[in-house]
């Protein structure tokens, strides 16, 4: 299964969050807490979850894709 290419997850480095942005109309779809400084994002191999690491407190998040 390929990752769902209906959305793009970015890192909110100061705020603390990662958001879902919809391609199709590049809305903010939803935004997610996650640990301090989030910086890396990668996608699972079966396209279901993304992986945030954060920088200051040494955490690992891991999302549900949307769409999946």
């Amino acid at each position: 299964m390929l990752p769902d290419a209906s959305y793009l997850y970015e890192a909110n480095y100061y705020k603390h969050t990662v958001s879902a942005i919809r391609l199709s109309d590049l809305s903010v779809t939803t935004t997610i807490p996650i640990g301090n400084y989030p910086k890396g994002l990668a996608v699972s191999p079966n396209g279901k979850y993304v992986y945030v690491t954060s920088t200051t407190d040494d955490t690992l998040s891991v999302i549900g894709m949307l769409g999946n």
